[in-house]
């Protein structure tokens, strides 16, 4: 039966192509905008970390007072050695550009460094050769790089003889051990991943602080049970250290709550602002596509009045008469609504070519 009310929906459309057509594209113009759109504002400021076990992931972050801060490696080294709590507690230091030579021009990258199991830690697997070794950040051995998918892809043309290969980054070679699965690290702003090494007077300086700790908690363990392991290990810190750790505590916060203020930091308030705006107006944009659908079939149906007298005369119920009319409504909106998005699709990749690099969270991914 529903079959049959099916083919004469789509039949009764087909008599009716002007209406057909305008509810159509009034759908379409409302649907597309609007994927693409809060496509954008999703992957900007919504979206879950793509990671197994979500939940485990913490950031561990030096506080001074309410002003978060930045390790230092004696810090770091303390931590990774006396916490429990975690299964892995590893650093990276935010990107630096780097020249890349190239057979015609030097070319601009970004590289963050990275401990050897920064990757490991975060279930990201490597598609070619392999990842850092343990060894890798000692001084000497920590010239060896990891690639991401896209660079990979796109400046090595997808080479699989890459791995062993040396490339030149600022006119120091580097071994090419590994290149990333796609995924995660093609939607960041690093493309090259070098491991951290930390030279004995940095170790030593307390007071230099540049690095970012992320962490994985041990099955079963609470973040309540962490931070007391970290206020702990804090105070003893600032007790043995009062020159540079005087006032210092260590916070622990799930990683998606710190990525999430990342992604309000890096898009800041005004283009959050316009996002959000962005969403509600395209919103109302489909509210009133709804409106204008609604009364086309409104008015489909005061025509069809004596059709519909003379069905229920034959011996139509009334709930036969309601499935067909909802049943020619279902076909509009899925008609519209497959080609509002495929309208997204287009309309999302125009938004990002003309936007200038690094305007949205790396997350948004062309």
């Amino acid at each position: 039966m529903l079959w049959s009310d099916l083919k004469f929906a789509v039949r009764g459309l087909i008599g009716a192509p002007g209406l057909s057509a305008a509810a159509v594209v009034a759908l379409a113009l409302g649907i597309g905008p609007n994927t693409a759109i809060f496509s954008i504002v999703y992957a900007t400021l919504l979206a879950p970390l793509p990671f197994p076990d979500p939940d485990q992931l913490v950031r561990v972050s030096p506080m001074v007072g309410d002003r978060q801060d930045r390790a230092s490696p004696a810090e770091y080294l303390e931590w990774k050695e006396r916490a429990t709590s975690f299964q892995s507690l590893e650093a990276f230091w935010p990107g630096r550009a780097l020249n890349l030579a190239t057979p015609d021009a030097p070319e601009r990258v970004v590289a963050r460094q990275i401990t050897p199991g920064g990757h490991r830690m975060l279930s990201e697997g490597v598609w070619l050769g392999r990842d850092f070794r343990a060894d890798e950040d000692q001084p000497g051995k920590q010239y060896v790089v990891l690639l991401s998918h896209r660079l990979w892809r796109e400046r090595f043309g997808a080479d699989p003889d890459i791995i062993g290969r040396d490339i030149r980054m600022d006119a120091v070679p580097y071994t090419v051990v590994g290149v990333l699965a796609p995924g995660w690290g093609d939607r960041t702003p690093a493309n090259i991943w070098i491991p951290i090494s930390l030279t004995p007077g940095e170790v030593a300086n307390r007071h230099f602080r540049p690095l970012i700790v992320d962490g994985r908690l041990k099955p079963g363990v609470t973040i309540e049970q962490a931070q007391h392991e970290m206020d702990i290990i804090a105070a003893d810190l600032a007790r043995r250290f009062p020159d540079s750790n005087a006032g210092r505590t260590a916070r622990v916060v799930p990683l998606d709550t710190a990525i999430v203020d990342v992604r309000r930091t890096f898009a800041g308030a005004e283009l959050r602002t316009l996002l959000w705006s962005l969403l509600a107006a395209v919103s109302f944009v489909v509210l009133m596509a709804c409106v204008n659908v609604a009364n086309l079939l409104l008015s489909r149906g005061a025509t069809r009045e004596p059709e519909t007298a003379i069905r229920a005369a034959l011996g139509a119920t009334r709930g036969h008469l309601v499935r067909l009319a909802m049943m020619e409504g279902l076909v509009l909106a899925a008609v519209g609504g497959a080609l509002g998005a495929l309208a997204s699709m287009w309309i999302l990749d125009g938004i990002l070519a003309m936007l200038p690099p690094n305007t949205l969270a790396s997350t948004v991914d062309p």
